[in-house]
């Protein structure tokens, strides 16, 4: 894995939580606007060296994951529009 890489997997495993402040650090440390960030955090979920190394960081991601397709998380997306 990139020194970049894991820099970003280990600053999810820091601060899991999502929020304004969560996205500004985003931007400053690693230069990625937070949906860059998350699709690079997506990819590197699946990772095997992820996956041993980070594994609640790589559940946690691909539990998101996997809701987000589920019906239930779509009517509740759609709720909110």
């Amino acid at each position: 894995m990139q020194p970049d890489d894991r820099a970003l997997v280990e600053f999810e495993e820091r601060y899991p939580e999502p929020g304004p402040g969560k996205d500004a650090e985003i931007l400053r440390r690693f230069g990625l606007a937070p949906l860059r960030y998350y699709q690079r955090l997506f990819a590197l979920s699946r990772e095997p060296e992820v996956v041993d190394d980070y594994p609640q960081v790589s559940s946690k991601v691909q539990r998101v994951l996997s809701e987000a397709g589920s019906p239930g998380f779509q009517a509740r997306l759609a709720s909110r529009a």
